[in-house]
């Protein structure tokens, strides 16, 4: 009877799948906390400021209500979890508030500190940022923190330099296709609220102060040109990417060349540049005090390398320009050096929980961009991969010889790029609308050349470079420079190298995650489950419809979509980079990109254009794209919608059709139309803006 009392209470079906994920919290974490900051997101409107802590604070005082209760407690740490990503990414934003241009300002007087410069091409244009601006006839509450501009006559412009601009500003774009990436909210996080461009070369005022931040600023730039100098144009562009985070020197080509090859990964400084320089700082600290018997047997040498190696990897952060990705992988590799220090197995998934936690609590805007994305799946999908793989691998490895770990070396790089491929693809594809199917082989070739070649050479060049000893080390490097473009360019002209496909609704990008997530880290049968979600991610992408019609948010741009998959423009030499976004979004080639006629029906549309004008009529609807106001009254008469070019000025009329113009550009962004047709054979118009998308948010204001 005793032995009977004794006995815990049956937990229940929903406590006993819980008992399942006990020890895993650490792993589930910052999904959760990544779904909150997600949720922040993608709200319509800005939410009051109380609106995180007060969530948090309920979500904690309702966690410790139900602490006793096995169920109700994971429940209630689920959702504390969500409260503090929302709340998080609610505090950043309004931390890094800036204000942001609302209208264009050509021309206009600048004054401001030189905070970063980046080569942009080799026509003698730079891109400058800068900060503690003040700007003519703009109060200092409207005027943003930092501002971008382009300069082609900088001549010996500086860090830490205040100089003086006549220059003409935009504000930052917003999405060019409604769901599309938003250039406006990434600047806004970086403190960047007007871009634009400088008339004539800009005025020096005064060499100002240098700071710590504005001296490695200034020391990049140094490297930089020195790599220019020594490699030339095209090697030392590539070597800046590579090893200072700046790409602004690649040519188009070769960008698009690294892109459908499967190797535009190496030009954004993340876990592989970082792992591999602070690798070999490791190995040489290590090696060199194993020299000494005296220091190796009195010391921990593997630990004071693992000091050292950390150091490097801060110290390359600073150098690459601290981009998220290159932070993450710094929270990484000083997790991992911890570990080493420690005495605990490096590489776990707790590992990669804990830096993603910490890096999503800082910077929660992290979760919405493709390089944290693409980042974390690969890095979890190898993770767990290789894990399963451990014990097979360890004792096929330990028992063989020196071929058969060769081959397994061969073998492990080539199943490291099919994994990653695999993890990265939604990502890839939702973001770009592409994927390279042959970047395993390109990833075969340069990932060795990294790590043997140029990561070492890397490290020896910021040694020699003080001593002015760098120029036979910058010889080596540009023959790898050489050897990756060549690699590239081969692998890029390969039969269907690239796959293309067109937009994905955010949904599809979600169902995929879930299913990854749901693959990867659930156990037994609830990992089995994840093919459902991504059964319903492939029929959602497979039955989405591209839109008919779209519009730059400046009402300079409209293009429409034939049924044969062609896409007719107004203009050719307007607007190319969003025409460019479009083009991938519908994924159509350059070639079946048509200008507007000028006059008569286009081939495979019914477009008819005249002076003032063209009428569209598609799916039973009729659309008016007018370009004169003397025209406005008579297609007011006839159409179901009428869009206004910029820049018409729309006359005080009474229009019996639907009426777009700039002003509604102004308001909510670039604009996509959808003509359906109702059972009745009637037709009817879907319109979403990139404002109702992305919402009215901080840095819309």
């Amino acid at each position: 009877m005793e032995a009977q009392n004794n006995q815990e209470p049956d937990p229940g079906y929903w406590g006993r799948q819980i008992a399942l994920y006990q020890g895993q919290a650490v792993i589930w974490a910052p999904i959760f906390l990544g779904i909150g900051a997600g949720l922040y997101f993608s709200l319509p409107q800005e939410p009051p400021l109380y609106a995180g802590l007060f969530a948090f604070l309920g979500c904690a005082a309702l966690l410790f209500y139900v602490r006793k209760r096995q169920v109700a407690q994971a429940m209630a740490l689920m959702l504390l979890l969500l409260a503090l990503g929302f709340g998080a990414a609610q505090l950043r934003a309004h931390w890094v508030y800036t204000p942001m241009l609302e209208r264009e300002k050509n021309p206009v007087r600048i004054s401001g500190v030189v905070a970063a410069l980046e080569d942009l091409d080799r026509q003698g244009y730079v891109r400058a940022v800068l900060e503690d601006v003040q700007m003519e006839r703009t109060p200092p509450e409207d005027t943003p923190r930092r501002i971008r501009l382009r300069i082609r006559n900088a001549g010996e412009l500086r860090i830490g330099q205040t100089i003086n601009v006549l220059a003409g500003l935009n504000p930052p774009s917003g999405p060019a296709i409604p769901g599309g990436y938003d250039f406006r909210r990434d600047l806004y996080f970086e403190g960047i609220g007007a871009v634009g461009f400088v008339y004539g070369a800009p005025r020096v005022l005064s060499g100002g102060t240098i700071g710590l931040m504005e001296a490695v600023e200034d020391f990049r730039n140094r490297v930089g040109d020195r790599l220019m100098a020594i490699m030339g144009p095209r090697e030392g562009a590539l070597a800046q990417a590579l090893l200072i985070g700046k790409r602004g020197g690649i040519t188009d080509a070769d960008n698009d060349a690294l892109r459908n090859s499967g190797l535009y990964h190496i030009l954004s400084i993340s876990g592989l540049h970082i792992g591999l320089f602070s690798a070999v700082i490791f190995f040489v600290v290590r090696l060199g005090l194993a020299l000494f018997p005296p220091i190796a047997l009195r010391f921990p040498i593997k630990k004071i390398a693992a000091v050292a190696g950390f150091a490097a990897a801060f110290l390359y952060m600073l150098l690459a320009g601290a981009s998220y990705p290159t932070q993450r992988s710094v929270i990484m590799t000083g997790l991992v050096y911890l570990a080493i220090m420690l005495d605990r197995f490096p590489f776990s998934l707790r590992l990669i929980a804990v830096a993603a936690f910490a890096l999503l609590l800082l910077m929660p805007e992290a979760i919405i961009s493709a390089s944290f994305q693409m980042s974390f799946a690969a890095v979890l999908a190898l993770i767990v991969v290789f894990e399963r793989l451990r014990p097979v691998w360890q004792k096929l490895y330990q028992n063989g010889g020196w071929l058969r770990r060769a081959g397994l070396y061969v073998l492990s790089l080539a199943l490291t790029s099919v994994v990653a491929t695999i993890a990265t693809a939604p990502f890839s594809l939702f973001h770009f609308q592409q994927l390279a199917l042959y970047g395993v082989a390109a990833n075969f070739i340069v990932v060795p050349l990294m790590g043997f070649f140029i990561m070492p050479l890397a490290v020896l060049l910021l040694v020699l470079m003080p001593l002015g000893l760098d120029a036979p080390v910058l010889q080596l490097m540009d023959w790898g420079m050489g050897v990756i473009y060549d690699t590239a360019h081969m692998v890029a002209t390969w039969p269907h190298a690239v796959l293309w496909v067109q937009a994905w609704p955010i949904a599809a990008l979600i169902l995929f995650s879930v299913a990854g997530i749901m693959m990867l880290l659930m156990p037994r049968w609830h990992a089995a489950l994840g093919i459902l979600p991504l059964l319903a991610g492939v029929i959602l992408c497979l039955t989405t419809r591209p839109p008919d019609v779209l519009i730059a948010d400046d009402f300079k741009l409209v293009g429409v979509r034939s049924p044969e998959g062609a896409l007719y423009v107004n203009t050719l030499s307007t607007d190319r980079f969003a025409r460019g976004i479009w083009e991938r979004a519908l994924s159509i080639d350059k070639e079946d990109v048509h200008r507007f006629p000028r006059e008569g029906r286009a081939d495979d549309l019914d477009l008819t254009c005249a002076e003032g004008g063209c009428r569209l009529n598609m799916n039973g609807a009729r659309l008016s794209i007018v370009t004169a106001a003397r025209v406005l009254a008579q297609e007011c008469g006839w159409a179901q919608q009428v869009i206004v070019l910029a820049p018409v000025r729309v006359p005080d009329l009474a229009c019996d059709a639907m009426l777009l113009d700039r002003r509604e550009g102004w308001r909510s962004g670039a604009q996509a139309l959808w003509i359906e047709t109702q059972a009745q054979g009637k037709p009817f118009l879907i319109r979403k803006s990139a404002q109702v998308t992305h919402g009215a948010r901080l840095w819309r204001e």
